[in-house]
C-alpha cells in the first residue's frame, strides 16, 4: 500500500500487490501550479507485510522557481589593449548555481571567476564581439543574456626601430 497526501504530488498506486521476487513502478507526478517559490519536501510511506521492513519512507522533494533570470547586460566598449570586468547579478541566493560566458570572437578571452565577468581582448585588436552570458541553476534550469562589445582602436605611437641616422 502506497500513501502520499499532498497538493503539489501524486502517485500512479495507491495501494497493490506485488508476488514474491517481483517489482512495481509506481509513477510520481509533480504540479508546480499556484504555488509559491521553494523547497517542498514529503515522504511517499510505503507500507508491506515485510516482516525484516514493514515501512519504507521515500523523500521527495520539489524546487519551484517563479523567475529565473540573470539581469540584463548593455552593450558596453572599451579601448583596445584594455580588459573589462563586470559583476554578474543573479537574484537566487541559497541555491546552487553556475555562470558560464563565450564569445563569438576567438580574439576576446571570456572568463567567469565567481560572481564575475572578466572579457581580455587580445593585443592590438579591435572590433566587435557577441557576449554570452547563461545562468545555470540547479543542474536544471537556464537563463541567458547576450550584449554586443565593441573594442575601439587607439592610435598606437609608432615604435621606431632599426633606425638609420645619417
Amino acid at each position: 500500500s502506497g500513501h502520499t497526501q499532498s497538493d503539489w504530488f501524486s502517485s500512479s498506486l495507491d495501494s497493490g500487490v506485488i508476488p514474491p521476487g517481483s517489482s512495481q513502478d509506481i509513477l510520481v507526478d509533480f504540479n508546480a501550479l499556484d504555488i509559491e517559490s521553494g523547497l517542498y519536501s514529503a515522504e511517499m510511506l510505503i507500507i508491506s507485510n515485510d516482516p525484516d521492513q514493514p515501512e519504507i519512507n521515500i523523500p521527495i522533494d520539489l524546487l519551484v522557481f517563479t523567475d529565473i533570470s540573470i539581469t540584463e547586460i548593455p552593450d558596453t566598449s572599451i579601448y583596445e589593449d584594455t580588459s573589462l570586468v563586470m559583476a554578474i547579478a543573479t537574484d537566487h541566493e541559497g541555491y546552487d548555481y553556475t555562470l558560464t560566458a563565450s564569445s563569438d570572437s576567438s580574439a576576446v578571452e571570456v572568463i567567469i571567476e565567481n560572481d564575475s565577468l572578466h572579457l581580455i581582448p587580445q593585443q592590438n585588436w579591435n572590433g566587435v564581439t557577441q557576449i554570452s552570458v547563461v545562468l545555470i541553476l540547479e543542474d536544471s534550469f537556464l537563463d541567458t543574456t547576450e550584449f554586443t562589445l565593441t573594442v575601439l582602436s587607439v592610435n598606437d605611437v609608432p615604435n621606431a626601430y632599426d633606425d638609420i641616422y645619417y
